[in-house]
C-alpha cells in the first residue's frame, strides 16, 4: 500500500501533493542500466543571446552501467553525433571556441522533429533505465536540448532520465578530499595528544588574554601543523569544477578536443569511470526525470 501525507488523505485518490509524486518516482526508479552522456555546442551562451541559443553539435554517447562499474574507459560504447545548421549568426566566441561556423554548417540540416525521432530510436535501442549526464546539464545542456526538442512539437521517452556531473564531482570529490584530510589529521605524528576542541579552546584563551600574537607549540615545540591543515579544508571549496579541471585531476591528463561535443563527452566518461561504483551509487539517488526539466525560455534566466 502506498503511504501519502496527510493533506493528500484530504484530496481525491487521484490528485498527490508534489511531494508524494516525487517520492512514489524515486520509489519507482529501477538501477540506471545505460548512462548516455552528453554534450552540445552552441551558437553562443544564452546569457548573450537573450535565451534564443541553437544548438550547433550534439554528442551522445552510451555505456552500460555494469561496464562503468570496472573502473576502466568502456571499450562498449554506442554514439549519436550530429551537427545542425542553427539558421542564426553563431557568435564570434562560439566560433572560435567550438571551430564550427555558419559557413561549415551551410548544408547541415535543422534540427527537426526527425531527429527527435532519430533520438528516440537510439535511446530505444539501449538498456533500460537509460540516463541522461551532461556537464552542468541542469543549467546549460538540458534547458537548451528541451526547447530545441519542444520546438518540434515533439518528446523524448516520458521515463528518460538525468544527472548533472558538476553537482556529482562537486559532491564526490569534495568527500574524498575531506576524508584525506581527516586520514592526514589520524596519521600526523605531530599532533597534539589533547583534542582539537581543546587546542583550539586554548588558542582562544591565550588569544583573548594577551595583546600580543601567541604561536602555540605542540609538545614537541614545533608549530602546530593542524592549523595549516584546517586552513587546507577550507580551500577544498574552491576548487574548480569545469570538465577540463576535474578531468586533469582525475586522470593526471590535459584535456583533448575541449568544446568539441564528443571530445568533452569523451573526458566526462573518462571521469565517471574513474569514480566507478561511486558515480553510479550516486547517479542512482539523484536522477530525476529529463521531461521535468524547464526549458530554456526567452527573457528568462536559466541561472538560479
Amino acid at each position: 500500500m502506498r503511504s501519502t501525507c496527510n493533506l493528500c488523505l484530504l484530496k481525491s485518490s487521484i490528485t498527490k501533493c508534489n511531494l508524494c509524486e516525487m517520492a512514489l518516482f524515486k520509489q519507482s526508479i529501477l538501477k540506471i542500466k545505460t548512462f548516455v552522456f552528453t554534450d552540445i555546442e552552441t551558437t553562443g551562451l544564452p546569457t548573450y543571446e537573450l535565451n534564443r541559443t541553437k544548438i550547433t553539435e550534439l554528442s551522445l554517447i552510451a555505456v552500460q552501467s555494469d561496464h562503468l562499474r570496472l573502473g576502466v574507459f568502456p571499450r562498449v560504447q554506442n554514439k549519436l553525433n550530429l551537427c545542425f545548421n542553427p539558421c542564426k549568426m553563431i557568435s564570434p566566441d562560439g566560433e572560435t571556441i567550438t571551430g564550427l561556423s555558419n559557413f561549415l554548417l551551410e548544408n547541415n540540416s535543422r534540427f527537426s522533429k526527425e531527429i527527435v525521432d532519430m533520438m528516440n530510436i537510439f535511446l530505444s535501442q539501449l538498456p533500460q533505465p537509460v540516463c541522461f549526464v551532461a556537464h552542468n546539464g541542469f543549467k546549460f545542456d538540458f534547458p537548451i536540448l528541451r526547447l530545441e526538442i519542444d520546438k518540434t512539437k515533439s518528446s523524448l521517452h516520458e521515463d528518460l532520465l538525468c544527472v548533472d556531473s558538476l553537482i556529482c564531482f562537486r559532491e564526490l570529490l569534495s568527500a574524498v578530499a575531506c576524508e584525506d584530510y581527516d586520514s592526514n589529521i589520524e596519521n600526523d605524528p605531530a599532533k597534539p595528544t589533547t583534542s582539537y576542541n581543546s587546542y583550539i579552546n586554548e588558542a582562544q584563551r591565550l588569544n583573548e588574554t594577551t595583546p600580543q600574537k601567541q604561536m602555540i607549540a605542540n609538545q614537541n615545540g614545533e608549530s602546530s601543523k593542524r592549523m595549516k591543515l584546517t586552513g587546507a579544508r577550507r580551500n577544498l571549496f574552491s576548487e574548480k569544477y569545469k570538465l577540463g579541471d576535474v578531468f586533469t585531476r582525475l586522470t593526471n591528463e590535459e584535456p583533448v578536443n575541449s568544446h568539441q561535443a564528443e571530445g568533452d563527452v569523451v573526458m566526462l566518461i573518462k571521469c565517471a569511470a574513474t569514480l566507478g561504483e561511486k558515480f553510479i551509487n550516486w547517479a542512482n539517488t539523484k536522477a530525476t526525470k529529463f521531461s521535468d526539466i524547464d526549458p530554456l525560455t526567452a527573457g528568462i534566466s536559466i541561472r538560479k
